[in-house]
């Protein structure tokens, strides 16, 4: 994904915006560029994790996007990632949390009737002899904890993705540390195959 922020006073919901184009099955078909707008959550009371409300939110953010008011076309500023003929292409939501989601924000994110995907990163400190009051000079890590897409997002036979898509946890054996730590990572897979970063 090509994101850039575009957050701040008047942003209607969106923090960041830009494209993604995941590789297509077949290698006749064309590659499609799915325009991307994507919200940040950062919930910080007591390790509150993001609930259901917020998700409707964005699927409010996500419509709105989708369906630019008759004066969105006249406005031209840096924040439209290469707009130029492309305002055709699909557009999908995603939500950002660094707090996680709540078990009834996955079932609305699943249940969606937009193209909405939820991802929980969070940001750790580079290595492990980091003390946690010098957390905030080290350098942060982000680490994807999960990801959880709406069909209309992609499923096993449509959504935006075309099926053949889907998210695994990907376990190590061997006992490393670092980034991914003992639980493994998720990763998006296609055709069997994981996608390249």
């Amino acid at each position: 994904m090509h994101l850039e922020r575009t957050g701040g006073a008047g942003d209607r919901g969106i923090d960041l915006r830009g494209w993604w184009q995941p590789p297509s099955l077949s290698s006749t078909a064309s590659d499609r560029r799915i325009r991307v707008v994507a919200q940040c959550k950062c919930q910080d009371e007591g390790g509150k994790k993001m609930g259901p409300v917020l998700i409707r939110e964005m699927e409010g953010v996500v419509f709105r996007a989708s369906s630019p008011s008759p004066g969105a076309s006249q406005q031209s500023d840096d924040s439209s990632i290469d707009a130029s003929d492309d305002d055709d292409a699909p557009l999908a939501g995603v939500i950002l949390s660094s707090s996680g989601f709540s078990k009834q924000a996955l079932l609305q994110v699943r249940s969606s009737s937009v193209p909405l995907a939820a991802i929980h990163l969070l940001a750790q400190p580079q290595g492990s002899s980091v003390k946690e009051e010098d957390a905030d000079k080290a350098a942060l890590v982000e680490q994807c904890v999960s990801i959880v897409w709406s069909d209309r997002f992609g499923s096993a036979t449509s959504g935006l993705l075309e099926g053949g898509m889907e998210v695994r946890w990907l376990r190590s054996l061997s006992p490393r540390k670092g980034v991914e730590g003992a639980l493994g990572r998720p990763v998006i897979y296609r055709a069997g195959k994981p996608l390249k970063k």
